[in-house]
């Protein structure tokens, strides 16, 4: 079965460079096109509002009334890309603020969580060697050790 395309027309859209009038064209939940006219013999479905690119937070330390210092779980990480998700980020990089070595390796046992690959939490190396996750939670906490000196 195919995919239909689905148009969007926002009262504007920016489209990296600037706002404008225009139509999104969707197909299988990816936009394929930003298009000046609607092609013939189709409908668009009203937004209104600004339609934009989704943003990346590299640096988020809390949200959603936790902080990732008080408590490094996996369900602080996802209660704060929650709260940023409903204004517009799409990606966060959860961070520690400088904190005692337990702190940094809990939230890196949390991270490993939200990353375990799904095949059984086996993973390929930067090689293609097999690793399973106690030589990956080794290797981080190596590397953790370094940055901490």
């Amino acid at each position: 079965m195919t995919s239909q395309t689905t148009y969007l027309h926002p009262d504007q859209i920016f489209d990296g460079d600037a706002l404008r009038k225009a139509y999104v064209a969707v197909k299988s939940g990816s936009i394929t096109g930003i298009l000046d006219t609607l092609p013939a013999g189709f409908t668009a479905q009203t937004l209104h509002g600004t339609l934009s690119p989704g943003y990346l937070d590299l640096q988020v330390n809390g949200g959603g009334d936790a902080l990732l210092n008080n408590t490094p779980t996996l369900q602080t990480m996802q209660t704060m890309a929650a709260a940023h998700r409903r204004f517009g980020t799409v990606g966060v990089m959860p961070t520690i603020i400088t904190d005692a070595p337990e702190v940094l390796e809990h939230a890196a046992d949390a991270a490993l969580l939200l990353h375990r690959p799904r095949d059984g939490g086996r993973g390929r190396g930067a090689v293609g060697q097999r690793d399973d996750e106690a030589v990956r939670r080794k290797n981080l906490r190596r590397a953790l050790g370094k940055l901490l000196g």
